[in-house]
Formats: structure tokens, C-alpha cells, sequence
């Protein structure tokens, strides 16, 4: 001993013990007591000790009551400044950090471990979730199983800090710049949605509700392949004006392409080289109505053309030029070429038509039943008129028109007038050529019988001219 100093193992001891050349050991034996007495010193101070009680060891330097009896637990271990390790199995290093959870661990600065096997590791990292992991700057991990790391995460409730539920947090990297603003930039949840940017993932990869790039597959300088979202649109695109999009099914080594864009705008369903805006090898069919600029003609599929529109109706037809008011009445609304710029069909706006050929109508026996002779055809035409006349209606023909009169004809021949769901009446002209051919025939032998008569009333002349002679 020399000057209060005591060495073991040295005659120059440097420190109130030294023990030179050999370990140092203090012992217990059995478990901790479970009625612990008073640590050997409390309060503030600097110190190292063993408190055999409690098995517990500290050292460093504390301003208040974190080594205090209530603040050590057993088997536990603090070290550093206001270090405190009050969970049983317990391990705080470093300044102003707890660890509260049972065989939790607090390390760094300010970083609070308060889960049952929760770990703290930055400057103010709270793990508050059993099982939990926090690490980075002011980060959170609050519910069982979480780890978190990076800085500024988002603060946030879970649903329970022991317990597996689908929609609390898995893993979160945050990237807040200060505590004021905190953001993450990765979510995962336990059921296994991820949030990029999005911190409450609804689906299972959602991104944040901002405008902009969302996926890079390529990029080239800042043009990229990818997905993005602006105002109201999707948008999927290519680096450069001259690449394609493809739809289709396999790998990519392996793909079989269904659909193309190209960059030029052109369109090809089964055809990797589109020539048109749509080019489509193999069948098409339109079921969808479509309307524009709020004009719908009956249930039309498609519009083609802004007066083109195909299945129309519900019976397949087509409309052509069904709003257009501003072309004249005599101008073809529809035509039909024959490959030299030479119309052999046409009709007018008017509703006149022209055909260069013959018009032939399906007339086989074979397609007919309840075949009956027409009668009194004769009387009946004999009743019609034939009119002139020109039409009210500005979008038909101002030409001088020859015809019937629908009502007229209704009346006498009512299977060959139409009444449209307006009431308008139109007559089947054709219609009435068999019954032209019938009256001419009756008419044919009313004068064969007047022949007959008139041959009769000769010879009986003839007779009455001899005898008077």
C-alpha cells in the first residue's frame, strides 16, 4: 500500500486498487435473490459496480435515479451516461438511453427500448414493439416483430405491440430530414403490402400519391421505360419516339406478342408491323355503344369515322352519316367504289340511290310458304293515283318527284306499307309489280272477251248488210 493506493501484485500501485499480472474476479453464488437489497450506493455519481443481488453491472456516470434499486434489473447491464437498464436481462450503452423491456437492448444516444426483446440502436430510436428492432435517427418500430431503420420515420399507432396483425408494420425505411418532417421511404406490412413513398399501403406494391415517373424498367439519360402518372392519365412509355410497346404472354426470351404500339401511334392486334392507325390480322367484332360529343345514334358499337358507325342497331346494321346536316341533298352519303375510282354504288343525303347493274331480290319457291294467288288486282290499282310532287323536307331531293301516296296505298294494299316508330309511312314499290302483272293479265282478258264481242257484233253487221241488199 503506498499513499492509499493498494496494489496487488505490484509495490507501485497507480489507483486506489491495482491488480497487476492477474483477473479480477467478483462472485455470487445461486440466483439473484428474489428480496434484493440496496445496491451499495445510490443516486448521482460516477462509478463502477456490481451489484451481486441483482446481478447487475454499472458503470459510468448517472445525474439522478436511473441506477437506483427500482432502475436496475436483474441480470442486466448499463454503461455510459444516464444509461438505464430496468428490464430484467437488460442492456443500455451509451448517453440518456433505456431499456424498460424484458431482454431488451438500448444503444446510442436517447434510444428507448421499452418491447420484450426490443432493440434501440441511433439517436433516439424507440422500440416499443415486442420482438421489435429501431435503428437510425429518431425512428419508430412499434409493433411486435417491426424493424425499422434510416431517419425520421412516421410516428403511428399500431393495432397491438404483442401481437401479429396483418395491417401492422413488418419493415419501414425512413428517410424524414428532421423530426418536423417525417416520411418513409419503404413500407412493408405483415400482410405483405409494400408502400414506396406511401406509408399506408392498401395494395400490394402502392407508390405515393404524387405525380410523376413510378417505375424505371430502362432508363437512357432522363427518358426511361416505365409507368407514370399525370392529371387523370396512366401512362406507360418508351425512351425514344422510334420504340414499341408489346403486349403479349410467355418471358421475355420466350414471348409471344398479341399486341403492338408502335411509336409512330400506329396500333397492330396480331400484327408486330402496323401500316394504319389499327391494324388487325384476324376478326373483329364491336359490341360497346359509343357516343360523341353527347350524340348517340340508336346503340351504335363503334364510330369509325365521325359519321361512320358500325352495329348501329341492335340487329347488326350500319349508319353512315347519321349527323351530318351540313353536306347537300344530292352529295353521296354513302358509296361503294369498284377499285378504279368508279362508283357502281350510291346514296345521296337526299335518300336517293343509284346502282350501276341490276338489283336482283331472293324470289326462290323453295324460301316460300303460304303461297297464294293475288285476286282482284285489277279493281284494286285501278283505285290508286299516281302523283307529282316534291318533297317538305330541305334535306331531300328539291328534284320533281313521281309517285303514290303511302296512305292511299295502305288502304287497299296494306302489306306493302311501312310505319317507322315516328309514324312515317313508306311504300314498298316493288311490291306493287305483281300486282301490276295480275291487273295486266285481268286487263288482258277483259280484252280478249271485248275482242270476242266486238268480232261477233261485226259479223252480225256483216249479216244485216247482206239481207238488206
Amino acid at each position: 500500500m503506498k499513499a492509499q493506493n493498494v496494489g496487488i501484485g505490484t509495490t507501485f500501485p497507480v489507483a486506489r486498487l491495482h491488480v497487476a499480472d492477474s483477473s479480477v474476479l467478483f462472485s455470487a453464488t445461486g440466483y439473484p435473490t428474489l428480496t434484493p437489497g440496496q445496491p451499495p450506493v445510490q443516486g448521482l455519481g460516477r462509478r463502477m459496480m456490481w451489484y451481486s443481488d441483482k446481478a447487475a453491472f454499472r458503470a459510468g456516470f448517472v445525474d439522478g435515479t436511473q441506477w437506483n434499486k427500482d432502475s436496475i434489473g436483474m441480470a442486466s447491464f448499463a454503461g455510459g451516461y444516464n444509461a438505464k437498464a430496468s428490464g430484467n436481462q437488460s442492456v443500455s450503452l451509451g448517453l440518456g438511453t433505456s431499456a424498460s423491456g424484458l431482454s431488451s437492448t438500448a444503444i446510442g444516444v436517447g434510444a428507448l427500448a421499452s418491447g420484450e426483446g426490443a432493440v434501440a440502436i441511433g439517436f433516439d430510436a424507440m422500440a416499443s414493439g415486442d420482438i421489435s428492432t429501431s435503428m437510425g435517427y429518431k425512428t419508430f418500430a412499434k409493433s411486435c416483430f417491426e424493424m425499422t431503420v434510416g431517419t425520421c420515420s412516421t410516428n403511428y399507432t399500431p393495432t397491438s405491440l404483442i401481437s401479429w396483425i396483418p395491417t401492422d408494420r413488418l419493415f419501414v425505411v425512413g428517410n424524414g430530414s428532421e423530426q418536423s418532417m417525417r416520411s418513409d421511404a419503404m413500407v412493408i406490412l405483415k400482410n405483405g403490402n409494400i408502400g414506396i413513398g406511401n406509408s399506408t399501403p392498401e395494395f400490394k406494391l402502392s407508390f405515393a400519391p404524387s405525380l410523376g415517373d413510378k417505375i424505371s424498367l430502362w432508363s437512357n439519360s432522363s427518358n426511361s421505360y416505365g409507368l407514370g402518372i399525370q392529371s387523370s392519365l396512366l401512362q406507360i412509355h418508351t425512351d425514344i419516339s422510334a420504340a414499341d410497346i408489346a403486349f403479349g404472354y410467355g418471358s421475355s426470351a420466350t414471348f409471344s406478342e398479341t399486341m403492338r404500339i408502335k411509336g409512330t401511334g400506329n396500333v397492330g392486334i396480331g400484327n408486330p408491323n402496323p401500316n394504319a392507325k389499327l391494324d388487325v390480322n384476324g376478326t373483329v367484332r364491336f359490341t360497346k355503344v359509343d357516343c360523341i360529343n353527347n350524340f348517340c345514334p340508336p346503340n351504335s358499337a363503334i364510330r369509325l369515322t365521325p359519321n361512320l358507325h358500325l352495329n348501329a342497331t341492335t340487329n347488326n346494321a350500319v349508319i353512315v352519316n347519321w349527323d351530318n346536316i351540313n353536306a347537300g341533298t344530292n352529295d353521296p352519303s354513302f358509296r361503294v367504289g369498284n377499285g378504279d375510282a368508279t362508283d357502281v354504288f350510291y346514296v345521296t343525303y337526299s335518300g336517293d340511290a343509284w346502282l350501276q347493274g341490276t338489283l336482283t331480290q331472293a324470289s326462290d319457291i323453295r324460301l316460300k310458304k303460304d303461297i297464294r294467288p293475288l285476286q282482284h288486282s285489277l279493281e284494286k290499282i285501278s283505285m290508286l293515283n299516281g302523283y307529282n310532287y316534291h318533297w317538305k323536307s330541305g334535306n331531300l331531293s328539291s328534284d320533281l318527284q313521281t309517285g303514290v301516296i303511302a296512305q292511299e296505298v295502305q288502304k287497299l294494299f296494306p302489306d306493302l306499307v311501312h310505319e317507322d316508330a315516328n309514324g312515317i309511312l313508306s311504300v314498298n314499290y316493288s311490291g306493287l309489280i305483281p300486282v301490276l302483272i295480275e291487273s295486266t293479265k285481268e286487263l288482258k282478258e277483259q280484252i280478249e272477251e271485248l275482242k270476242k264481242q266486238n268480232e261477233e257484233v261485226l259479223r252480225a253487221l256483216k249479216q244485216l248488210q247482206k239481207k238488206s241488199n
